[in-house]
């Protein structure tokens, strides 16, 4: 009389390994235990596979670094420029975070720029405490940027189109 796990086994391993054959790397042999199947692989590098998700977050952690840092770059490069008085437009909220445009004058000609403040991303929740975390931090920076408040702005000299806004007011 033929043991259920000695069906499975056979089964598995003439009938599915037949049309469904292991990867070249891998090899799946019977072991002498009952009803277990061992892995074998002729190569010994198949387990860095499972470093994939450190691989994956270091990748992320160098991108997402170089992002902030160049956001960073225009506030550094900025630091020598002149500086000049200018007015808010208009500021609001657009896609998680404030936008807010302002105009300043450099040799009577009239510039724009825009400056944009990011707000800090919350998880959904049943609740909804998430969003109005979010909401009322965007109520605070609309609330410090209203339309017609007075702002320094720093412009480049060569460049009196390119500019930023230091620190708010």
């Amino acid at each position: 009389m033929v043991q259920p796990h000695n069906v499975r086994e056979r089964l598995f391993t003439t009938v599915i390994l037949q049309y469904f054959p292991a990867p070249p790397p891998f090899q799946l042999k019977a072991s002498p235990n009952r009803g277990s199947l061992q892995l074998k692989t002729s190569s010994p590098y198949v387990f860095l596979i499972c470093l994939w998700p450190f691989v994956f977050m270091a990748i992320w952690a160098m991108w997402k670094s170089l992002r902030d840092s160049a956001d960073e770059k225009p506030l550094l490069r900025s630091l020598n420029w002149p500086e000049a008085k200018g007015t808010v437009l208009n500021s609001q909220v657009v896609w998680g975070h404030v936008s807010v445009t302002y105009e300043y004058f450099v040799n009577n000609n009239r510039c724009t720029g825009e400056y944009d403040i990011g707000l800090t991303p919350v998880l959904p929740d049943r609740d909804a405490v998430g969003a109005a975390a979010l909401n009322r931090e965007a109520n605070q920076e609309l609330d410090e940027f209203p339309t017609g408040t007075s702002v320094i702005v720093r412009y480049n000299p060569q460049h009196p189109e390119e500019s930023v806004l230091p620190g708010g007011r």
